[in-house]
C-alpha cells in the first residue's frame, strides 16, 4: 500500500504549524522530511523546522520507502551510479548514458571511521560521507557539472557515529544528513546545500531523516499552513 495512502488512512491531515524561515543552507527547499523521531515517526517542513507527529509503525514507513524506490529505479535517470566495494575501501565510478562518457572514478580509503555513500534520484548527486569525531566529511559528486567538493559538517562529538543517513530533497538542491553516537543525546542532522556547501543543523533533538518527499506525495491536505 502507498504510503500517501497509509497517512491519509491515518488521519493525518493536519497542516505543519508556521515557523520563522531558517537562514543559510538550502533556502525553501521544498517537500517534507520523514524523520524518525524517537520511537516513532514525524514530518519535518526543512523552510521552517515545523514537526509533525505521525501515527505510523517506523517499520512500516521503511518498508514503504524501499518499495517506492525500487520503482522509481525502474525507469533510468541520465547518470549510471556504479558503488563498488573494493578490499581497501569504495571505487565510485559515475557514467554519463546520453555520452557514454565517465564523469568520475573516484576511491574512498576505508579508514576507522564509518562512512557511507547515496545516490540522488536522477544520479546526478553522489555524496559519500566519512563519519570521523572532529567535523565530518562530505564528498558531493555533481556529474552535472563534473565538479568534486568537499564540506565538514562541524560537530563536537567524542565519537564517530554508528549509524548514518541520507535524504535528497525532491529537486536535489539540498541534501539532509543524519548520524547516530554511542553514548549520545540522539540522532543529529544537518542539511547540506551541494551548490553553496553551506551547513545548517536543524536544532531538532533526536531526528533521523529516512527520506525526503515532494509536498503532493503527502496529498493536497497535509501543505503548509499561510
Amino acid at each position: 500500500m502507498a504510503l500517501a495512502t497509509l497517512l491519509l488512512l491515518a488521519g493525518i491531515w493536519l497542516p505543519l504549524s508556521s515557523q520563522p524561515s531558517p537562514a543559510g543552507a538550502c533556502q525553501d527547499p521544498g517537500g517534507f522530511l520523514l524523520v524518525e523521531h524517537g520511537d516513532g515517526t514525524a514530518l519535518i517542513d526543512p523552510a521552517s523546522f515545523a514537526t509533525h507527529e505521525l501515527p505510523l509503525d517506523l517499520d512500516l514507513v521503511r518498508v514503504a520507502e524501499r518499495a517506492r524506490d525500487l520503482l522509481t529505479s525502474i525507469v533510468p535517470g541520465r547518470w549510471h551510479v556504479e558503488r563498488t566495494p573494493e578490499e581497501d575501501g569504495l571505487r565510485i565510478e559515475v557514467i554519463d548514458r546520453r555520452s557514454d562518457a565517465q564523469v568520475f572514478d573516484v576511491s574512498f580509503a576505508r579508514r576507522i571511521e564509518l562512512a557511507a555513500s547515496a545516490v540522488s534520484p536522477s544520479g546526478r548527486l553522489t555524496v559519500h560521507v566519512q563519519a570521523n569525531n572532529v567535523a565530518s566529511e562530505v564528498t558531493l559528486l555533481d556529474a552535472q557539472t563534473g565538479v568534486s567538493r568537499r564540506v565538514d559538517v562541524p560537530h563536537d562529538a567524542r565519537l564517530a557515529a554508528y549509524t548514518i543517513g541520507v535524504a535528497f530533497s525532491p529537486d536535489e538542491r539540498c541534501v539532509a544528513i543524519s548520524m547516530e553516537r554511542v553514548g549520545g543525546e540522539g540522532a543529529e542532522t544537518w542539511l547540506v546545500d551541494p551548490e553553496s556547501d553551506d551547513v545548517l543543523a536543524l536544532p531538532a533533538a533526536n531526528i533521523f531523516v529516512v527520506a525526503w518527499r515532494p509536498d503532493q506525495v503527502w496529498g493536497t491536505t497535509l501543505g503548509r499552513s499561510a
